[in-house]
């Protein structure tokens, strides 16, 4: 009897069951064990993803594997030694230590290279490497492969991507630096292949191709440095020239505190495959190999485990604003209403704009979180707010204040001093002024809706105000958030420094609004109100930063404004986990 929860690696399928058109129920496994050839594709939440019959009935889906780049053989069946089967040179180089495994066949027919994958599919299966075909990616889902490797002239990313589902490892062979920023930005690929760094028998290039050498391949590393994304390369690898390859290509971190980026691993064929002992060559290269490649960006990144951890949140926060959509309920000012909308969508938010009395306590029934801010006032206005925030409050519902222009006029202040007494309100967001009028603290002036000064000591600032709102709801936590050049975050007990943006923020009318409004996206998914305060203030940061250095890549400057919001638009689009983990700048104080 086959049984999933008594295997390593398995876990219960989130809608676990009986699939109506399975014969058996549902489960998942990060690496199935001896199935047979895939029933069809299941549509799950949007998403394909391969149903296998295993031997007893149960229908298994399989999960993305775990892959390890480390020491990459690509087949090549024409430089076998005499009497070598490619099996068995596949089962000798995996027994010396390979850890990933690709099959090109690029000269046999379907039928041929189906059953070659099927012979070469089963050997990983028993060492658990996974298994990737070159190029063709009908075989990999006829024998059930654990993914896919194209080049630059095979399936378009986002094609590929869509016909292997999300369940699949899919790597893409990269020629220039562009290119692998592009499959970097896309989000589509696991890996970046280099093309070849040195010259190589087994593979013909185009006329005028040029090997990257290993200055070319650093290049593409510091490229894509801010990715967590793996990059191996390739190319006339063998043992006297690996070391020197993976340490002279090595990009150190940035004097403003850019970070390293080195190989995941290293492709070989000929230095495996044409070998008499594949296990031996497999075995040598591994022990040169391995004490060299670097970990993932992730540990990388120089961060005391306190702060590692609390940026590991903020990244899953927007992995799950991605899946859960949550619905950000705002009632704001005009002069921002398309923007807070757009961005919340670009992050992954559903936006709605709901100001009428009549409606408020409603929508805010649907609502993740609700948004208050006050740039935009009325009698009228001001009477939505509080009943929108009664509302919330009864419900549980995450409240952030964005408290424009308090300390420029009387009414400003009155209606968030009024609205901060009256209701519990989770993040407290604002820049110097505004806080400072609330807080009651001398030294910093508004014009109109600016900020003019600092404050003197803004972590203490944060912290007091923090604990002084959570006293006057009996405990319950107001976060307060001030925004600055350093950003600082307090519930009264941490505090978080926040380094992240760039100064074309300031040219923009509206981001301190935006940020609030982003803020109301993580809180809708993350019960811990710090962290939610700084991720919204590290995701416009982050992605103010990558719109800048793909403005000046690609046009060598920021022409103005109008670009650069453009930009920080698609950089919010394209934010992923990885650039939150690569990212951020945030110290716990």
């Amino acid at each position: 009897m086959y049984t999933p929860l008594q295997k390593p690696g398995v876990r219960i399928y989130n809608h676990c069951g009986v699939a109506q058109h399975s014969p058996g129920p549902v489960c998942v496994v990060t690496a199935p064990w001896k199935l047979a050839a895939p029933l069809g594709h299941e549509d799950v939440d949007g998403n394909l993803s391969l149903l296998y019959q295993a031997r007893d009935g149960v229908t298994v889906r399989q999960s993305k594997p775990v892959f390890d780049p480390t020491l990459y053989l690509v087949t090549d069946r024409s430089l076998l030694p005499p009497g070598v089967t490619l099996v068995d040179a596949v089962r000798s180089a995996i027994s010396g230590g390979v850890t990933l495994v690709q099959l090109r066949e690029k000269f046999a027919d379907t039928c041929t290279f189906v059953r070659t994958a099927s012979a070469i599919l089963t050997v990983c299966r028993e060492a658990n490497v996974p298994l990737l075909i070159n190029d063709r990616i009908d075989i990999a889902l006829a024998v059930g492969a654990d993914g896919v490797h194209v080049g630059q002239d095979d399936m378009p990313l986002d094609i590929a991507r869509r016909l292997l589902g999300p369940d699949k490892i899919l790597g893409v062979t990269c020629e220039t630096v562009l290119q692998a920023v592009e499959a970097a930005e896309s989000g589509l690929v696991d890996y970046i292949g280099t093309a070849a760094v040195f010259e190589t028998a087994t593979k013909k290039h185009k006329e005028g191709f040029e090997h990257l050498g290993i200055a070319g391949v650093k290049r593409m590393l510091e490229a894509v440095r801010y990715w967590n994304i793996p990059v191996v390369t390739i190319g006339g690898l063998k043992l006297d020239n690996i070391e020197q390859v993976l340490v002279e290509s090595r990009v150190a971190p940035g004097a403003n505190g850019e970070p390293p980026k080195q190989l995941a691993g290293i492709v070989v064929v000929s230095a495996i495959i044409a070998q008499t002992d594949a296990a031996k060559a497999a075995g040598d290269l591994l022990q040169k190999i391995r004490p060299l490649v670097g970990p993932t960006l992730d540990s990388l990144i120089s961060r005391p485990s306190n702060a590692q951890a609390f940026v590991d949140k903020l990244a899953d926060a927007l992995t799950l604003i991605r899946e859960k959509r949550p619905m950000i309920h705002n009632i704001t000012n005009y002069v921002v209403m398309n923007d807070t909308a757009n961005t919340i969508l670009h992050l992954g938010g559903s936006p709605v704009m709901a100001h009428a009395n009549e409606e408020v306590a409603d929508m805010v029934k649907y609502a993740g979180a609700l948004v208050i801010n006050i740039g935009t006032l009325s009698p009228q206005w001001i009477e939505s707010m509080h009943t929108a925030a009664k509302q919330a409050t009864t419900l549980n519902k995450p409240i952030i204040l964005d408290p424009v222009g308090a300390g420029a006029t009387q009414i400003r202040t009155e209606t968030a001093i009024s609205l901060l007494r009256t209701h519990h309100i989770s993040i407290l967001k604002g820049n110097a002024g505004e806080i400072s009028a609330i807080a009651g603290t001398e030294g910093v002036q508004t014009r109109g809706v600016d900020s003019i000064g600092t404050l003197a000591n803004p972590s203490d600032v944060a912290k007091t105000l923090s604990t002084t709102l959570s006293a006057q709801h009996s405990g319950k936590i107001t976060t307060v958030a001030i925004s600055g050049e350093v950003d600082y975050v307090s519930d009264g007990t941490r505090v978080v420094e926040c380094g992240n943006g760039n100064e074309w923020l300031g040219t923009l009318t509206g981001t301190g609004c935006t940020t609030a409004a982003l803020t109301g996206c993580f809180a809708a998914v993350e019960g811990d109100q710090v962290v939610a305060a700084v991720g919204g203030i590290v995701a416009l940061g982050v992605a103010a930063e990558i719109a800048v250095e793909r403005l000046v890549r690609e046009h060598g400057r920021v022409e103005g404004p109008a670009s650069f919001k453009r930009a920080l638009y698609d950089a919010l689009y394209r934010l992923d986990a990885d650039a939150i983990r690569g990212r951020a700048k945030i110290t716990l104080a």
